[in-house]
């Protein structure tokens, strides 16, 4: 099942067919930097799947304003399967997509959503080898906000969720990887934090791993030893596993 776009984004109203910006495939820092330090200090106090989350929700910000300007089946099934790493590294079956050695993801609109799956790719691939993935993150950050637009929306919901995060999701030296994070952290609407287990239980169930590529088959996760039953949570097992880690 397709990610539902989060009401926030729906409401942002930009999608937008007119192209406002210069874009070079092979000079994409003019839309990633600089970054600034204070807003990187600030993804740097919040945990790596805190940071994740950050990178995985802004990359829908991005895939939305380029709405019907491009088939992104492939993006969007990785950002599912992207979210479902937040919950578990393993469910992202490590099969990579190339989103920027192909000449099928440049120009100025394919160009963008394949360097934010790029920033995606290597935010997890940071957790996966105990980094820090607030480099991508800020990084996306910047991109999203040059290509929308009127960033206006976009900021203002950045602000809201780093907030809420930096109070939630804090980063410490005894557990930088931190809490699972569920998608709707990163919404508008209010949260409440004791409500993880189930959102992130009814988000698993809309996983189809025999129509998404990215997403791992249950029964190769079992032969290779996961514990418990996959994509299900249990919020304390996650925490005594990830604290023996």
């Amino acid at each position: 099942m397709a990610l539902v776009q989060p009401e926030h984004i729906r409401n942002a109203g930009i999608a937008d067919p007119t192209i406002r910006f210069a874009w070079d495939d092979w000079n994409v820092e003019q839309a990633e930097e600089p970054i600034d330090d204070e807003f990187l200090a600030r993804l740097i106090s919040i945990s790596r799947r805190g940071n994740i989350a950050y990178t995985n929700a802004t990359a829908e910000w991005l895939l939305a304003r380029f709405e019907g300007l491009a088939d992104i089946v492939a993006p969007n099934q990785y950002l599912e399967s992207a979210w479902a790493c937040v919950v578990d590294i393993r469910y992202c079956g490590l099969v990579w997509e190339d989103f920027t050695s192909s000449t099928d993801w440049t120009g100025p609109v394919r160009g963008p959503i394949g360097i934010a799956m790029t920033r995606v790719q290597y935010a997890i691939g940071a957790l996966v080898e105990g980094g820090d993935p607030e480099l991508r993150a800020a990084w996306l950050h910047n991109i999203c906000r040059y290509v929308m637009p009127k960033p206006d929306p976009f900021l203002t919901w950045s602000e809201v969720v780093l907030t809420r995060m930096q109070a939630l999701y804090p980063r410490s030296v005894e557990d930088p990887v931190g809490e699972v994070v569920p998608r709707e952290a990163l919404n508008l609407a209010p949260f409440a934090p004791e409500n993880t287990e189930e959102l992130i239980n009814r988000f698993l169930a809309t996983l189809r791993p025999d129509q998404n590529r990215f997403l791992s088959p249950p029964q190769k996760l079992l032969d290779e030893g996961f514990i418990g039953q996959p994509y299900q949570f249990d919020i304390e097992l996650e925490r005594r596993t990830r604290t023996k880690r």
